[in-house]
């Protein structure tokens, strides 16, 4: 779970520097970095079992469009 929790605050907090951003290339820069920890969350949770995959999308729910 802490790869999860750790996918997660990464991606918060790459969505929060992206809407922040100065300009429209920090803000770009900042929006693929969130997609890269979606997709590497992605990829966590395929690799788990389906009773603990179930939980941890509860708990990434709010981190990624499902």
């Amino acid at each position: 779970m802490d790869t999860i929790r750790h996918c997660r605050e990464k991606i918060e907090e790459a969505k929060a520097k992206a809407t922040s951003a100065q300009n429209d290339e920090a803000a770009e820069f900042y929006v693929q970095l969130a997609r890269l920890y979606e997709l590497e969350l992605a990829a966590h949770l395929r690799r788990m079992p389906p009773p603990k995959r179930d939980q941890a999308l509860a708990l990434a729910r709010g981190a990624i469009a499902l």
